[in-house]
């Protein structure tokens, strides 16, 4: 291994560190970044329940 390899081994650790770093601070603010539009999850992200017929009735 020369010099070449360990430097690019380092800043491929750091990268990676800083996606994983992003990725634990997005989870912790509530949120998975991909948009709530689609998700079959969004309910569990935002603490609501199953929707039911009658919940757009005031």
């Amino acid at each position: 291994m020369n010099i070449i390899d360990i430097i690019l081994i380092a800043l491929l650790a750091v990268v990676i560190g800083f996606a994983v770093r992003h990725t634990v601070k997005q989870r912790r603010a509530g949120g998975c970044g991909c948009g709530c539009a689609n998700c079959t999850g969004s309910a569990a992200c935002h603490g609501g329940g199953a929707s039911s017929a009658n919940d757009d009735h005031p």
